[in-house]
């Protein structure tokens, strides 16, 4: 039975060769999840954990956050400094 090597299968051509091939059935399901698994994986790297530079990530990435605080003071220098305004 030939089968047709694109990806997109149809119902009834994955039943008819579960029913003849099922050995190759089988080796088609693992080369489509290879192939899944590389595809996700590709995804999921961006700047932050590769070396590719942040112009590359996209607009989906999101804006890095500063992980300081507010240390509640107030800004400037000190009170009776002769340079403070």
């Amino acid at each position: 039975m030939g089968v047709n090597n694109s990806a997109d299968k149809s119902r009834e051509e994955l039943w008819r060769w579960q029913q003849t091939d099922p050995g190759g059935l089988v080796d088609y399901t693992f080369k489509l999840q290879a192939e899944v698994r590389r595809l996700r994986d590709r995804a999921a790297q961006n700047s932050r954990n590769t070396s590719r530079p942040p112009s590359t990530d996209g607009a989906e990435q999101p804006k890095p956050k500063s992980l300081r605080q507010k240390s509640g003071r107030k800004s400037g220098g000190q009170p009776g400094h002769p340079h403070r305004r």
